[in-house]
């Protein structure tokens, strides 16, 4: 299964820890969703819609599907926006981008935060939550209160 988007956005990280992969409650947009079947794979093997409606990766065995016995990504160049911005995070309470403290290379990131948080990263972050947000009012038809 090929791979067909090369985006440039987002955080680089070259720990190949994999922490981020582990019980991931990564969100997709129907976009990837879209993106992620057009590779190859079946809807049903990598998502399912939540209880809340959001659409979301599935872990197998606690690990993303997508995540490989190597510990490298099966879909790196195709992986959703959500796996390129971590560990920088949308804080829906502070309205802000800010590290995930569950990341295990912390520390690494907040030496490099000012970098990490450009205007350019931080826009494409809020604008990913709030196409978040449009899909889920656009599939359940109820409007979803931010606060």
């Amino acid at each position: 299964m090929g791979s067909s988007n090369n985006q440039k956005t987002g955080v680089s990280c070259h720990f190949n820890c994999h922490i981020c992969c582990l019980e991931t409650e990564m969100t997709l947009t129907n976009e990837e969703t879209h993106r992620i079947v057009s590779l190859g794979y079946p809807v049903e093997s990598f998502c399912f819609v939540t209880s809340d409606d959001f659409i979301q990766l599935k872990n197998l065995n606690g690990r993303c599907v997508f995540l490989g016995e190597d510990n490298y990504c099966s879909i790196y160049e195709d992986r959703p926006a959500g796996c390129r911005f971590y560990p920088l995070i949308w804080d829906l309470d502070e309205e802000e981008a800010v590290l995930d403290d569950d990341c295990a290379q912390k520390e690494f990131f907040e030496k490099r935060l000012k970098e990490l948080s450009t205007e350019t990263n931080v826009k494409q972050l809020s604008a990913l939550i709030n196409q978040f947000i449009v899909e889920v009012e656009a599939r359940t038809g109820q409007i979803i209160d931010e606060e």
